[in-house]
């Protein structure tokens, strides 16, 4: 069976897997092989290759079966850049488990405690 076609019956029976995890699953090295293998497949229409959070990693490029998109497991598109507050507060959240709204508190409890003590913060 050719390469191209593994990683589609791959991506076909696990989709969201990112091209490490196909790497590994197929077993096609280096990884960016998978990388050209997927994007070959995008330009023909049966995989969409889409930038999605993961709890506890970091955002990648997955893949899904063309159809996939259009179903209720949609992957989450590419929006725009996030600020860097969002990026800690995201890393933060995988480090943890947290949910954001905690950690939002305990970071500003703690700032606030700060402010009042008189130190130097950075905020002027």
């Amino acid at each position: 069976m050719r390469q191209i076609d593994r990683v589609l019956e791959q991506i076909l029976k696990e989709p969201g897997l990112d091209d490490d995890e196909l790497s590994r699953r197929t077993r096609i090295m280096p990884r960016q092989r998978i990388q050209q293998l997927c994007a070959q497949l995008a330009e023909k229409g049966e995989v969409i290759r889409q930038s999605t959070e993961r709890r506890g990693k970091r955002r990648k490029i997955c893949n899904y079966p063309a159809e996939a998109a259009a179903g209720p497991a949609k992957p989450q598109p590419l929006g725009p850049k996030r600020e860097p507050w969002e990026r800690r507060l995201a890393a933060l959240e995988a480090a943890t488990g947290a949910d954001p709204a905690r950690i939002l508190d305990v970071a500003l409890e703690h700032l606030a405690l700060r402010v009042l003590q008189g130190d130097d913060v950075g905020l002027t």
